[in-house]
């Protein structure tokens, strides 16, 4: 698993959810700098994962 993706499970996995991210910080994470979230929004672009691949 790359740093990137180690990096978000980890931080998403916190015992406490009090410190668990919220969405914006989530999506400043470096395994998500590629992905322009303003074109998701608008739905120009797809979001990176949705409920149909879970």
């Amino acid at each position: 698993m790359s740093n990137e993706v180690m990096d978000f499970v980890q931080v998403c996995l916190r015992p406490d959810y009090i410190e668990r991210p919220e969405i914006e910080e989530l999506k400043a994470l470096l395994c998500f700098n590629t992905i322009d979230w303003a074109e998701v929004a608008v739905g120009r672009t797809e979001p990176p994962s949705s409920m149909r691949q879970v």
